[in-house]
């Protein structure tokens, strides 16, 4: 870890070992820490543009286009790069047999909510729900057009799509229909909130 690791050994370490789910810790703080480097590049690729276009920089729209990267780099780095920090530590597994694609709906859901141990089933549901949210909601504040929600909807489902293909070339996740559909009803969710936002401030 290149800004947190030092936070990492000297204070959530010790706090995670007292607990079953070490792994999924250290992977939060080190996706968090992948998060802000490539954040910190997008800023100064963002900030070479502006200058070459010489557009004024308007405070707002920048830093909601900030925290959509940022929300975007840490769900990529949850889900796909889990393992992987620097571009060429990609590894391509095209020798996985297709029949590792889940594609009946609802079956791996199912066993988990079967399951003595709930947790898995509660991120596999709820968590690929709340994951997607704010691609609904800071997509449409960067448009706000007229129309654009039904375009939202497609993009936060393409996302998931490409998701879940990169998790089974890649080696690094199971490929599941069910995060899919989940995913896209977080996405309807987050749109439906913005719209309800959007519609009490102009009643005001």
């Amino acid at each position: 870890m290149v800004f947190l690791g030092h936070i990492y050994e000297q204070w959530i370490l010790p706090w995670g070992k007292q607990y079953n789910h070490l792994p999924l810790i250290e992977l939060t703080v080190a996706s968090l820490d992948k998060t802000i480097l490539y954040c910190l590049i997008f800023i100064g690729c963002r900030l070479v543009y502006i200058l070459i276009r010489r557009r004024k920089i308007n405070i707002i729209p920048e830093l909601k286009l900030l925290m959509f990267v940022f929300y975007i780099g840490l769900l990529v780095s949850l889900t796909v790069l889990r393992h992987i920090y620097y571009p060429w530590q990609l590894a391509l597994h095209f020798q996985r047999p297709l029949s590792q694609i889940n594609l009946t709906p609802f079956v791996e859901t199912f066993k988990l909510r079967q399951a003595p141990a709930q947790l898995d089933y509660w991120y596999n549901f709820y968590g690929n729900i709340i994951w997607f949210i704010p691609f609904g909601l800071l997509r449409r504040s960067l448009t706000q057009r007229k129309g654009d929600w039904c375009i939202t909807i497609i993009e936060g489902a393409g996302l998931s799509l490409c998701i879940e293909s990169a998790q089974f070339i890649l080696g690094t996740g199971m490929a599941d229909i069910d995060d899919l559909i989940f995913n896209t009803l977080g996405v309807i969710i987050g749109v439906l909130l913005y719209q309800c936002l959007h519609f009490s401030r102009r009643r005001r």
